[in-house]
């Protein structure tokens, strides 16, 4: 057994055996999947696209309705805010209370009552107008989202609308002004009143009412007091209040101390009634250079802008 190959080895002399052939690759598949994401990349894009070209003819389409739409509103609610500043400007230049005597209460009390009305009628117009406006601008924001082509058309009336507001701004601070005097004026008219109430009643002995009527009176003229200390009140009212305030303590000390039969009040009281007891005069010169100083601005400003508004008409040359 010795000397034998064993099995599996070599042979001496022989060649070496052949080396095993290289296992076959398959080709990986990837023509179909990159052609199937390839169509559907192109789909999304037909569709976005398609998305595009619609709201595109959308604005095409509805565009021009919107906008003319849009545009005649935007016409009527103008030209029915030019109608009201007409009326507005009316009530600017307005001077019943202005012109009333201050030291008749009768008539000052009717000239208050009269604007009283005509503020609140302005007051509601004032406010009906501001809204017009605010949803004009509100609706112009939102019809440009879906008119982009007719922006011009859709914001045509912008500057108009500027002009607008800014008249009622110049409005809404002249009744400002307005609701602080009035208050003083219904404070003054009610003071003096009470005190020619006081009066008659002393006449006819009734000192009961007389110091009841006088006591109003007072309290009305610590109103006007602080009223009067207001920048939108005429300064010219000062010495009045004053000169009214000292007379009606007076005259209030004097009821109250003739009815509790004080005799040295009584003669305490009508002394200093004597040394208070002054003409009592109003600059209406003053008041009405004061008025014009104040109120003219305004009535200028409201004209420069509200003549850009359709429709509306100055009611007089003169300022006040």
């Amino acid at each position: 057994m010795a000397g034998l190959p064993l099995p599996g080895a070599p042979v001496a002399g022989a060649p070496p055996p052949a080396p095993p052939p290289a296992p076959s690759v398959e080709p990986t598949p990837v023509g179909p999947i990159s052609r199937l994401t390839s169509n559907g990349l192109r789909l999304k894009v037909a569709i976005g696209a398609g998305a595009i070209l619609l709201v595109v003819i959308g604005w095409l389409v509805s565009g021009p309705l919107l906008a003319g739409m849009e545009s005649s509103n935007q016409t009527t609610a103008l030209q029915q805010t030019g109608t009201d500043m007409t009326k507005l400007d009316a009530f600017l230049v307005d001077t019943q209370v202005r012109d009333s005597k201050k030291t008749d209460s009768a008539s000052l009390k009717v000239a208050i009552d009269a604007y009283q009305v005509k503020l609140t009628e302005a007051d509601s117009t004032l406010a009906a107008d501001q809204d017009r406006l605010d949803s004009l601008n509100r609706d112009i924001d939102f019809y440009s989202i879906f008119t982009p082509f007719q922006s011009s058309k859709v914001h045509a009336n912008d500057g108009t609308i500027r002009h607008a507001k800014a008249a009622l701004n110049a409005v809404a601070k002249a009744v400002s002004i307005w609701r602080t005097e009035l208050a003083f004026y219904s404070a003054l008219a009610g003071a003096e009143a009470n005190a020619d109430s006081a009066d008659r009643a002393a006449r006819n002995k009734d000192l009961t009412s007389t110091s009841d009527y006088y006591q109003k009176a007072n309290a009305l003229l610590i109103q006007c007091q602080l009223l009067v200390k207001d920048a939108d009140v005429p300064p010219q009212f000062v010495p009045l209040i004053d000169a009214y305030s000292k007379v009606m303590k007076d005259v209030a000390g004097l009821a109250d101390s003739l009815r509790a039969q004080d005799l040295p009040g009584v003669i305490t009281y009508l002394q200093q009634l004597i040394a208070d007891d002054t003409v009592i005069e109003f600059d209406q010169s003053a008041y009405l250079a004061w008025y014009s100083e104040k109120f003219n601005p305004l009535l200028k400003d409201y004209r420069a802008n509200a003549v850009a508004v359709p429709r509306f008409v100055v009611t007089t040359t003169k300022l006040v």
